[in-house]
């Protein structure tokens, strides 16, 4: 696409057009795409030693990509080889631009796919300690770490395990980049026709800070789209993680007001308390009635798409 189009695309795209808004998109998309090596070029082997079958990472990867039957046997493959808290490794960094190409394509299993990529990317990704925008700064180690110096302490002795530490953090540090890159798409989900990919989009937004800062802005329309019990609610809880908007808040507010599903009010009133100083009475005496014991609560942990124990937070929110 030339640049006049894109340029003339992005203006239409910034005035709300959404049929330019996928448009641009889509061309962004073929941009990125054209911008990969093929993904068997790639020195997997070299990036992950901790990994075995190391050479299995771009066949899951091309059966992903090319959307095969294959597809959903390779992702969990991919889950469980490189979401090792105590093994991850270079390859992670490697691995999220296709995992996020593949989000792009929107295919089925790219709601699965993103929440991987959240899991590779982010530190320590434990739902009793981390929260999303807790800020997303603090996801990152910094650059004060020698790469080189690490590599060939580490590589000198292979005991030394404070480099090895440290070599972590900057391969963590890197894998957590290489998913922000994908801010602009993760937000772009928040429009998409299918739930599951509002909702995927609403997962991931929270923990990036210019996914994040974006979301803000879609937010409110995806809590007015036509959506399923469960993606309202995975939508209503990401929205609690949100910088500060009055629209976001009137829109939660609605939410919580209007639906009678318990799974929506639950999520929409943590949402609220999450965001604001002082949320309004009816929205606390809500949370204050929540029984750990309540069936209801049970079945709003199944459906809501969190790696977060609703009753653990609505405790946290309660006590300060």
């Amino acid at each position: 696409m030339a640049d006049d189009d894109l340029r003339a695309l992005e203006r239409a795209a910034a005035g709300g057009d959404p049929r330019a808004r996928e448009a641009l998109r889509r061309a962004r998309g073929r941009v990125e795409a054209s911008a990969l090596p093929p993904v068997e070029s790639v020195a997997w082997r070299e990036l992950a030693e901790v990994v075995r079958e190391p050479e299995r990472i771009p066949e899951c990867l091309r059966a992903l990509l090319d959307d095969t039957a294959e597809a959903p046997a390779a992702l969990g493959w991919l889950g469980h080889s490189l979401d090792d808290q105590g093994l991850r490794g270079p390859a992670n960094a490697a691995a999220i631009p296709y995992l996020l190409e593949v989000v792009r394509q929107r295919t089925q299993l790219a709601p699965e796919v993103l929440r991987l990529v959240v899991r590779l990317s982010v530190v320590d990704l434990d739902p009793r300690r981390s929260l999303p925008l807790r800020a997303p700064n603090q996801l990152l180690h910094g650059e004060a770490v020698d790469r080189a110096a690490c590599q060939r302490r580490w590589e000198a002795s292979v005991e030394d395990w404070e480099a090895l530490d440290e070599l972590r953090r900057v391969w963590q540090d890197d894998a957590y980049r290489a998913a922000a890159r994908g801010a602009e798409e993760f937000v772009d989900l928040l429009d998409a026709p299918e739930p599951a990919l509002v909702a995927a989009g609403a997962y991931a937004a929270p923990w990036y800070w210019d996914a994040a800062q974006a979301g803000v802005l879609r937010f409110p329309r995806a809590l007015r789209a036509e959506l399923d019990e469960a993606s309202r609610a995975t939508v209503s809880l990401a929205a609690g993680f949100l910088p500060a908007d009055p629209e976001l808040d009137l829109a939660l507010q609605a939410c919580f007001d209007a639906s009678e599903a318990y799974p929506i009010r639950l999520t929409a009133g943590l949402a609220l308390a999450l965001r604001q100083h002082e949320p309004a009475d009816e929205v606390l005496g809500f949370l204050l009635e929540v029984s750990p014991s309540d069936p209801r609560l049970l079945a709003a942990n199944a459906q809501v798409a969190w790696d977060l124990p609703l009753a653990g937070l609505v405790h946290r929110v309660l006590s300060g």
